[in-house]
């Protein structure tokens, strides 16, 4: 029983250092891409006039190659943070000499494995936000359109929609969501470089504000290559971008990776 409590210490401990490293990262993003969509908001409020349409998509463009250059920045190093987490961890789950890692040749794999993997997503994700903040723009422009409002007003709203409380709430979600994708991706190809058969577990964050799915799926084992089962979604880890909205949105859980030797789990 002590050894149990042991193990369960230790697996908490590893969850909320997880969390709070996830954090900071996050927080460094929101700033960024937030001072990045009121850079834009302010550009666009002091130059538009009616028939700038164009002018207004072309600096949302100049916005995205921006924005692509912020998350291969901050994605990657997020990506090798978690990474390297995720070697130390395995590196101190050594049972007797039965576990050993070459750290050096494992960073080396882990690298080229990230770095192809970033730059395609730093791209599609960026292109991505740019289209929704020009449609978000487009809305704007026809809205004052219809109501009347003269230049100097339709250029609030734009600086407003931009760079308002929208523009918070959307660097906030971007943060959370690419932040915690580039943490799950970096701790997924660093687990597979290292060359070791082992499993992985999904650990919960163990408060009040973890939704009921998230807790049941607590301490699930699945091989490498299949999916975790949280509610009614398959998951390959936390924040899949290919699960649904419910399930992802907002999510704090981690994956534990657990080496296996001779057919024993290291706990």
């Amino acid at each position: 029983m002590p050894s149990r409590r042991s193990a369960r210490t230790r697996r908490r401990l590893a969850v909320i250092r997880q969390n709070r490293l996830l954090v900071r990262w996050e927080k460094l993003v929101e700033r960024e891409v937030l001072a990045l969509h009121r850079r834009l908001a302010r550009r666009i409020a002091a130059d538009f006039h009616y028939g700038a349409d164009e002018v207004v998509i072309g600096y949302i463009d100049e916005f995205q190659v921006e924005l692509a250059r912020i998350l291969r920045k901050r994605l990657g190093q997020v990506a090798r943070d978690f990474g390297q987490v995720v070697l130390d961890q395995i590196e101190a789950q050594r049972k007797d000499g039965a576990l050993h890692l070459e750290q050096k040749g494992s960073i080396d794999i882990f690298e080229e494995s990230v770095l192809a993997w970033l730059t395609q997503y730093a791209a599609d994700r960026s292109i991505l936000i740019a289209e929704t903040l020009k449609s978000r723009v487009r809305k704007v422009l026809v809205e004052t359109f219809a109501d009347g409002q003269g230049e100097a007003a339709t250029a609030k709203a734009l600086r407003e929609e931009i760079g308002g409380q929208v523009s918070l709430a959307s660097a906030a979600r971007i943060a959370r969501t690419e932040a915690h994708t580039a943490a799950n991706t970096g701790s997924d190809n660093a687990a597979r470089a290292t060359g070791i058969d082992m499993i992985k577990e999904w650990g919960s964050t163990e408060d009040s504000r973890t939704r009921p799915s998230h807790a049941s799926a607590d301490g699930q084992r699945v091989e490498m290559d299949e999916a975790f089962q949280v509610g009614s979604a398959s998951l390959q880890y936390p924040g899949d971008p290919n699960g649904p909205a419910k399930e992802i949105i907002n999510c704090r859980c981690v994956v534990l990776y657990r080496p296996r030797i001779g057919g024993e789990i290291l706990a």
